[in-house]
């Protein structure tokens, strides 16, 4: 009998010592610390399950928690830059409030007024892309793409950069037309900010992946490290240093895009292409009232040469 308590007692304490590394990591991350993982050893039984799942659980809180602090330390700084720039002119015009520099600070302090107001529509489009319901429509993906391309013809004409379309008629999805318009213009705006000044191209498409529709943009562009890819939809995120920056933008329009994509159960990826630039795709579930007209194309989007 002795024996076979003091066999039983050592067997429970082995096979309940991953729930005691678990309570001491919860305690821990009640505490704010996330980095505490259980690591169970032993054979694969529903004890080593449970503390495999929560280092994945906390692994994504970990995660979650640094975008978010990253996300506040970026929105600060794209907030409060503007608001110094407007402050010091406002100090210089009182110091010395004469018409010939108060018309030379007006200009300055039109430009900051209206980046303020650009970098808060912009966390409105986030939010609403986050959180607002919508009641879904029949969305025809092709003639938003069309849309939204002559929107932005102007601005690529401009820069000098080569817009193109390529895409499939009559292809809907279930879905917000606004917020999916929102989204083509943000992969566009992103496509040609981001480019080859008077040399650039870019490439917009809409095909059909089996039971997705899939929007593509394709554009030539400096490198971009396969390292920091994924953070591209990270708020205010840029692949260039912030100091380094010309400040196009503000770091909020790939990030609206996934918002969006999400929301209408579809997903957004991103390639960096070997010769410079970024391939987006964003895919999105066909109409079911709508898919069996489209036909599967197997295969990436038909691109647009190159070389001009």
């Amino acid at each position: 009998m002795a024996i076979g308590l003091g066999t039983g007692w050592l067997l429970s304490k082995r096979l309940l010592a991953p729930l005691h590394t678990i309570s001491e990591a919860a305690a821990k991350a009640a505490d704010d610390d996330l980095t505490e993982r259980v690591r169970a050893r032993g054979p694969e039984d529903e004890l080593k399950r449970l503390a495999d799942t929560f280092d994945t659980m906390l692994t994504r809180l970990q995660r979650s928690f640094t975008a978010h602090q990253r996300f506040a330390a970026n929105a600060s700084h794209e907030l409060l830059t503007p608001l110094a720039t407007t402050r010091a002119a406002l100090q210089v015009a009182a110091d010395a409030p004469t018409g010939e520099e108060l018309a030379e600070l007006v200009p300055l302090l039109q430009e900051t007024n209206e980046r303020n107001i650009s970098v808060v529509r912009a966390l409105l489009d986030l939010a609403a892309a986050d959180h607002a319901p919508f009641d879904p429509d029949p969305v025809d993906l092709s003639d938003l793409a069309e849309r939204a391309a002559a929107a932005r013809a102007g601005r690529a004409a401009a820069r000098g950069v080569r817009l193109t379309v390529d895409t499939e008629p009559d292809c809907q999805v279930m879905g917000s037309g606004a917020l999916l318009r929102q989204l083509d213009l943000n992969l566009l705006d992103n496509a040609l900010t981001h480019n080859v000044p008077e040399a650039g191209l870019v490439h917009l498409a809409v095909v059909q992946d089996g039971a997705r529709a899939v929007v593509e943009v394709d554009n030539t562009g400096p490198r971009v490290d396969d390292a920091v890819v994924d953070r591209l939809f990270e708020p205010f995120y840029r692949a260039r240093p912030r100091v380094g920056s010309d400040r196009s933008g503000h770091g909020l329009g790939l990030a609206i895009v996934r918002s969006i994509a999400t929301s209408h159960r579809g997903t957004v990826t991103a390639t960096a292409n070997p010769t410079g630039g970024l391939t987006l795709r964003v895919r999105i579930p066909k109409s079911p009232s709508h898919g069996a007209r489209c036909e599967a194309v197997e295969g990436q989007a038909v691109r647009a040469p190159r070389g001009g």
